[in-house]
C-alpha cells in the first residue's frame, strides 16, 4: 500500500512541477522581459493568458501565431513584437506551458 501511495504521490508532484517549470525558451527569447508568470508587467501575466484562453479549442495554435507574429490591442495599447527567431516547435512548447499555468 505504501508503494502505491509513493507512486501516486510521485506522479501528482511530477505533473505539478512540470506545469510550473519555466521552459528555457521563456528566458532565452526574452519573453520574461515583458511577462511574468503571476503579475502583469509590460504584457499580461502568463496565468492571465492561460485563464483567458483555457476554453478555446484552438488555444495552442492561436498562441503559437501570437508568439511568432506578435499582436497589438489584445491586452491593451502596448504591442507584442513578432518573435521571428522563435521556431514553431519552441512556440508550441511555450503555448502548451502557458495553458497549463491556469
Amino acid at each position: 500500500m505504501k508503494f502505491l501511495f509513493l507512486i501516486l504521490f510521485t506522479v501528482v508532484n511530477t505533473n505539478a512541477v512540470f506545469s510550473q517549470t519555466t521552459p528555457e525558451t521563456f528566458e532565452t527569447k526574452y519573453c520574461s522581459g515583458c511577462h511574468a508568470i503571476d503579475k502583469k508587467m509590460v504584457g499580461p501575466a502568463m496565468r492571465d493568458v492561460a485563464t483567458r484562453y483555457e476554453n478555446r479549442v484552438d488555444a495552442v495554435d492561436y498562441l503559437v501565431q501570437k508568439l511568432n507574429k506578435g499582436s497589438v490591442g489584445v491586452w491593451g495599447k502596448v504591442a507584442m513584437p513578432a518573435n521571428e527567431s522563435l521556431t514553431e516547435a519552441d512556440a508550441k512548447i511555450l503555448a502548451e506551458w502557458i495553458l497549463k499555468l491556469k
